[in-house]
């Protein structure tokens, strides 16, 4: 989870035995009582070996974010990678989670133009020949993009007349053929269907670029 207080920092939330008890009890929403006890952690990260860590201290987190990733969200866990921006550095932060290292990229690069081993890693999940779906916030380039494992860019949907809006909370259906995408500073929630009927192979991510 990211924060945008300040200069935020970036939790992370471990139910303990009884909300993970209670999890296995429970159906449907009734789940989320699994969020009522556990521990919460901040990132700490280090720029000298590249290097992250997890801490119970809300100060060194929010330190750490201070110094590296003020103000993070959009956060995305694909792989056994964790991926988040900094809004305020406009820098993507790729976090291995096995290994615990991390590398990072400037937002008008990397995982979307010109790093397709970065899009493979978060098409793993899905189908390495399908797309991978985003939303794009700035300028000239809001709207619903998508990209394969070759890198290749596709544009799905051009939104000129929400220039400077934020493009969020892309989804798609369980069946795949319908897919879901608010630009939150107008309010408006917009339904994308394909022409032939078919469904959007690939998946969908949280992760957007701020140009």
């Amino acid at each position: 989870l990211g924060s945008l207080k300040d200069a935020g920092e970036l939790r992370r939330f471990t139910p303990d035995n009884d909300a993970m008890s209670y999890r296995h009890r429970r159906k449907d929403l009734r789940k989320w009582g699994v969020l009522e006890s556990g521990t919460i952690e901040y990132l700490v990260l280090s720029n000298v070996d590249e290097t992250f860590w997890w801490t119970s201290d809300l100060m060194k987190g929010r330190e750490s974010a201070a110094i590296h990733f003020p103000h993070p969200g959009s956060v995305e866990v694909r792989g056994g990678y964790l991926y988040f921006i900094s809004y305020s550095n406009k820098m993507l932060f790729v976090l291995d989670l096995k290994r615990n290292t991390y590398e990072s990229s400037k937002t008008n690069a990397g995982v979307f133009e010109g790093q397709p081993s970065q899009i493979k890693r978060l098409l793993q999940s899905y189908d390495e020949n399908g797309l991978l779906y985003f939303c794009e916030d700035g300028v000239a380039d809001v709207g619903l993009h998508g990209r394969n494992g070759n890198g290749d860019f596709f544009t799905i949907l051009d939104a000129p007349h929400w220039r400077g809006s934020e493009a969020s909370s892309l989804a798609l259906s369980p069946n795949k053929k319908h897919m879901y995408i608010a630009f939150s500073d107008a309010g408006i929630l917009y339904e994308v269907t394909r022409d032939d009927g078919f469904p959007f192979e690939g998946g969908v991510v949280e992760i957007k670029y701020h140009r």
